[in-house]
């Protein structure tokens, strides 16, 4: 059986010049045209090799490796977590360390760029909201005072 496969598969092969060294076949003379189309048909059929060997499961699973044990899930999981305790206090001391030596710095830099945002804010509003209405409250006061000047100084004064 398997020899007339790798005949056939050997054909294929010369027909499709896919062997090296082997001539192409270019002649027209050297092509018969099929028939018919079932000719076509079986030609192209020819070049494929069929599998028809029926081979059974207790025949592969004999020939086959075996598989390799599986591990026990809970003792993996044991494992991992053991080692996890074991890494934890490593773990939380480089990040405590890491906190101690960056955290300042950083809360400073956002507190002063916090500081500057104020700061500009409270100058833009005084601006645009509380500098007129100090200069309306001094211009109603000003307004107030001459007037409260100019109707004493058109009064006489009263002998003391």
């Amino acid at each position: 059986m398997s020899d007339q496969l790798l005949d056939q598969a050997d054909a294929l092969m010369r027909r499709r010049s896919f062997v090296a060294g082997a001539k192409a076949v270019t002649a027209p003379s050297d092509i018969e045209p099929p028939a018919t189309e079932e000719a076509i048909d079986q030609d192209v059929l020819a070049d494929f090799p069929v599998l028809t060997e029926v081979i059974a499961e207790a025949e592969v699973a004999a020939e086959a490796p075996p598989l390799p044990a599986r591990p026990d899930t809970l003792a993996v999981e044991a494992l991992v977590e053991q080692r996890m305790r074991e890494h934890q206090a490593q773990v939380n001391g480089e990040i405590e360390a890491w906190l101690d030596e960056h955290l300042p710095r950083l809360v400073n830099s956002a507190m002063d760029g916090i500081t500057d945002y104020l700061v500009s804010e409270l100058r833009e509003h005084a601006r645009a909201e509380l500098l007129p209405r100090l200069q309306a409250t001094l211009q109603s006061a000003d307004a107030t005072t001459i007037e409260s000047e100019s109707t004493s100084a058109s009064r006489p004064s009263a002998p003391v």
